[in-house]
């Protein structure tokens, strides 16, 4: 009986906090999209040790991680640009790509911490007009039998908190999945059996 009553509660929270999430569906998406691009270059990362390793211990030929799958086009980028030039030049070449790769990924990080906080703030911006307009429109004496820090309270630590939900809770853990995912992908794709270990 708790638990049905805990979830008709929660049903009630996200029904009243939708309306205030569907103006921002549109940045909620692009934060997701760069969530997932994050996830993907740090699993790139993370995939490029194998061919940057070969170089650096002068072996020969792109790892079977980038031999076969989706992964065909990177292999036969990596064959012409790195494995078919001098060792000289292909250890060059492997410093600017590891630039490049982390570059890369920290323009993406940086774009979607951006995103991520610009969806952040302005829902908090949201909620805490709604809450002044509340209370604005409130008769006097009510407003006379309210304690000032138990208003202060409702505008900024109820609502912090649901900042810090947004941010450390459900984009912190849907980045950190899909991270994990993009890890396991790479193990999977090195070899299948080292992975069920």
């Amino acid at each position: 009986m708790g638990t049905d009553q805990k979830e008709t509660s929660l049903l009630t929270y996200y029904r009243w906090l939708w309306p205030y999430l569907r103006r921002r569906v549109l940045l909620l998406l692009l934060t997701f999209v760069l969530m997932l691009s994050v996830s993907l270059v740090q699993g790139l990362s993370i995939g490029l040790l194998s061919p940057v390793l070969r170089v650096l211990f002068g072996q020969e030929g792109v790892p079977a991680l980038f031999s076969r799958g989706v992964l065909r086009p990177v292999g036969e980028f990596l064959q012409a640009w790195l494995f078919s030039v001098p060792r000289d030049e292909a250890l060059r070449r492997v410093a600017y790509m590891i630039v490049a790769v982390y570059f890369f990924r920290g323009v993406v990080i940086y774009a979607y911490q951006i995103l991520a906080f610009s969806f952040e703030e302005g829902l908090v911006r949201d909620l805490r007009n709604a809450l002044f307009e509340k209370v604005i429109n409130m008769p006097l004496s009510h407003i006379r039998r309210m304690n000032t820090g138990e208003l202060i309270s409702r505008f900024y630590h109820d609502i912090g908190v649901l900042r810090e939900t947004f941010a450390m809770g459900v984009f912190a853990a849907l980045r950190e999945a899909l991270t994990g995912m993009a890890y396991l992908a790479v193990a999977v794709a090195t070899s299948w059996k080292l992975s069920l270990f």
